[in-house]
């Protein structure tokens, strides 16, 4: 068991007169916070304690848990915030998190439908047609597909490319091989059958 430091000792005080209902709870948990052990796992802070994402607040002698929502993800443009529930043990003095689940915090983005660009990419690279999604080499035996710009018409956010991109190339490989085209070891790259 660690010793206890005085603002872990405030806590306790504060808990046993108040329970998880009183309105300094996080005010009292925050200055505690950097006392805990595992308070700073998944880049957790005190400062981070803000009374409007942490919800559920149960005193369970001497074990305080809380759920709290994370906005690291949707910082980078997801629609969806992270749950974690903590788990304070206060005799311990340790703090450790556990997955909760998430939140949707906005409608998610619409599914791109990836089959209209299969067809005017296929379409292109038969014709050997000039198109704003494809860089033809020099002698165009060869073109680059550019799947970012193709699967990114609304700013999404890096895992929805990294889907997109996926199903952009599931779907364009085995068309383009029907024309006799087939991918090189370069990204995006395609060769004609020789």
């Amino acid at each position: 068991m660690r010793p206890r430091s005085e603002a872990v000792e405030r806590l306790r005080a504060y808990l046993e007169r108040f329970g998880a209902d009183g309105d300094d709870l996080f005010v009292q948990l925050a200055e505690a916070w950097g006392q805990l052990s595992g308070g700073d796992d998944t880049k957790m802070a005190a400062y981070k304690l803000d009374r409007g994402w942490v919800e559920s607040p149960v005193w369970d002698p001497p074990v305080l848990t809380f759920t709290i929502e994370r906005h690291g993800g949707v910082a980078q443009g997801s629609s969806r915030a992270k749950k974690q529930r903590w788990v304070i043990d206060l005799d311990a003095g340790t703090a450790h998190p556990e997955p909760a689940g998430q939140r949707q915090l906005r409608p998610a983005r619409q599914t791109l439908d990836v089959a209209p660009l299969v067809a005017r990419i296929v379409a292109a690279i038969d014709a050997g047609a000039d198109d704003p999604l494809l860089e033809w080499s020099k002698d165009r035996s060869s073109v680059r597909v550019l799947m970012t710009d193709a699967v990114n018409p609304d700013g999404a956010p890096k895992q929805t490319l990294e889907g997109r991109r996926k199903r952009l190339k599931a779907m364009l490989n085995p068309e383009l091989a029907k024309i006799g085209w087939h991918p090189t070891n370069q990204s995006g790259r395609y060769k004609q059958a020789d």
